[in-house]
């Protein structure tokens, strides 16, 4: 396929738009993709640590008060050590589970600080305090350091819990710059695309209309031009209607060289016009020529004919007239001399009509030749 032929130049628009068209759902299928991406990551990851955050901070509280019925006097104290340390162990799961759910994020939880060290700390802290009675000298130095680990880790698991929240709301604010950014790219390529194909929509049409205009005004003055076939049809485009004017142009070469040849016949028709021209004349001269042969044939046959009559009137007479025959002999001696000049008179001109039939069969000759 031609790629500048007016199909290509006309079908640009479309083409065009189309592009738009793509681009523009591409663009919409990113911006899908990268809001179901965020969301998947809010649900999946974000939602579920928050949670359990929430539910290790419940479970921290659970101990202490676990801790805290067990150094009051409250119910079995097994029971209520096998539940604080239970609840104790879920606060260390769900901190787990929390750094598996943003295990494609470390750096949230990295800077929470070192939550096993807390979380043993405390642990150690709250056994030994459960452990003494509460007339020990060293009870109330016990509780406060069980308080202040126990505060201490529960700071982290707020931090974790304010770490991931606000790392959600920046994914969420980084999410919405990308949404803007790429509505603003697509919104921009599609005016691009919409201002492009309305240029083409009008230039190529234009284009066209004009270069059709041109080649019917060039055909125009060349058969209005008095027969000037030297002229040609300049064409810069290569697309159909180049070849349009490329083969105009090759058939007003080749009507050009029809026309010389036939110049150039006429020229030797009307040669040999002439030529028969003066065929015919030489033929009128030859066909006079036997017309006064044949004439003189025939006065010399009537000359002969009288000559005969008077031969016969002289022997006649010889009979009639022996006395009288050396007169009459010499009278017959004249005669026959006089038709033996008739005779030869005659033989002349019978020969110059054979030389002017020669000449005759000549001039026919010329003339078939001519014909050919």
């Amino acid at each position: 396929m031609r790629l500048n032929s007016i199909r290509v130049k006309s079908s640009l628009p479309v083409l065009v738009m189309s592009v738009t068209f793509i681009v523009a759902l591409l663009s919409m299928g990113h911006i899908i993709n990268q809001l179901t991406a965020a969301l998947n990551v809010q649900a999946d990851s974000y939602a579920k640590a928050t949670s359990v955050i929430l539910n290790a901070d419940r479970d921290l509280y659970q101990a202490k008060l676990a801790e805290q019925r067990i150094v009051d006097g409250f119910g079995d104290p097994k029971s209520e050590d096998a539940d604080r340390l239970e609840n104790a162990q879920q606060v260390k799961d769900r901190f787990n589970l929390f750094r598996q759910y943003l295990s494609k994020e470390p750096k949230v939880y990295q800077s929470l600080g070192d939550f096993d060290k807390a979380f043993t700390t405390w642990l150690n802290a709250s056994n030994a305090f459960v452990a003494l009675d509460k007339n020990a000298p060293n009870f109330a130095a016990a509780e406060q350091k069980s308080n202040a680990d126990f505060s201490a880790l529960r700071g982290i698991l707020d931090k974790a819990g304010e770490a991931v929240n606000k790392h959600a709301a920046s994914t969420k604010t980084v999410i919405e710059e990308k949404v803007a950014s790429f509505e603003k790219f697509a919104f921009i390529i599609v005016i691009v695309g919409l201002l492009i194909a309305v240029w083409f929509s009008y230039k190529t049409p234009k284009t066209l209309s004009h270069q059709v205009r041109y080649l019917g005004q060039r055909i125009r003055e060349i058969s209005e031009g008095d027969g000037d076939l030297t002229q040609q049809i300049e064409f810069s485009t290569k697309d159909e209607l180049g070849d349009l004017a490329d083969e105009f142009n090759e058939f007003v070469n080749r009507l050009r060289g029809i026309i010389g040849s036939i110049h150039k016949q006429s020229d030797a028709l009307g040669k040999m016009t002439v030529q028969l021209n003066n065929a015919a004349t030489q033929t009128s001269g030859i066909t006079t020529g036997l017309a006064n042969a044949s004439a003189s044939i025939v006065s010399a046959g009537h000359e002969m004919d009288m000559s005969n009559q008077q031969m016969a009137t002289v022997a006649r007479d010889t009979a009639d007239e022996a006395k009288n025959s050396n007169t009459l002999t010499q009278s017959g001696m004249a005669a026959v001399n006089k038709s033996q000049h008739a005779v030869t008179e005659l033989v002349s001109d019978i020969e110059l009509a054979l030389s002017r039939s020669d000449e005759l069969q000549k001039a026919l000759k010329i003339l078939r030749l001519c014909w050919k």
